[in-house]
């Protein structure tokens, strides 16, 4: 259909969904943007980490009832962050993450990390930050398995691509308080739809 197209440039960094034959066949340069988003999606990603830490929809859900109410937060330094997917968002997120004394361990799949050590280390993590692109290998990383294995303390936020988390295995951790919580960027499908239940 597109005969003259010369270049196809992608304004997000996930090219999968346009990814169709036609386009992989062609001569035609693909390129993204990798790297724009990356300060906001750190700064996404720790807010999201502090809105857990310091219980912000309570002190909200206070303010909106004009009560007092004292109630004990936690500390950021020292807990251990897991980013799941290191590239530049991930080391991004690291790097803020390391200023406020939380301890970063990276978790790298390229070194040939199995499911067990994926696990092993996500027992470790207080939070859980996944900025891991869509791949074969990464399309639903995150299962039951992997939420089982990680505190009942623990928080989620995916701020790579929605698949890489199996969402049913999620909303049941989340419904059942296997874990504390989530924050979520990304979706199988976008926009979310009405009624959906991560809303």
């Amino acid at each position: 259909l597109a005969h003259r197209v010369r270049w196809v440039h992608s304004l997000s960094a996930g090219v999968d969904k346009i990814l169709f034959p036609e386009l992989i066949e062609s001569p035609v340069p693909l390129t993204n943007s990798r790297g724009v988003f990356k300060d906001a999606l750190a700064e996404f990603a720790i807010a999201a980490i502090l809105f857990f830490a310091k219980d912000l929809r309570r002190l909200v859900q206070n303010q909106e009832a004009g009560r007092w109410e004292q109630f004990d937060v936690v500390m950021l330094r020292g807990q251990v962050l897991g980013i799941v997917g290191y590239g530049e968002i991930g080391r991004e997120t690291g790097r803020l993450a390391g200023a406020l004394g939380m301890q970063v361990m990276p978790v790298r799949r390229q070194s040939g990390l199995s499911k067990d050590k994926l696990r092993e280390a996500l027992g470790k993590c207080d939070y859980v930050v996944v900025s891991a692109p869509l791949t074969p290998d990464t399309r639903d990383m995150f299962g039951e398995a992997e939420f089982n294995a990680m505190k009942r303390t623990a928080v989620i936020v995916n701020i790579g691509r929605g698949p890489v988390i199996t969402e049913s295995a999620l909303i049941a951790a989340l419904a059942s308080g296997r874990i504390r919580g989530a924050a979520l960027d990304v979706y199988n499908v976008e926009p979310l739809p009405t009624n959906h239940l991560f809303y």
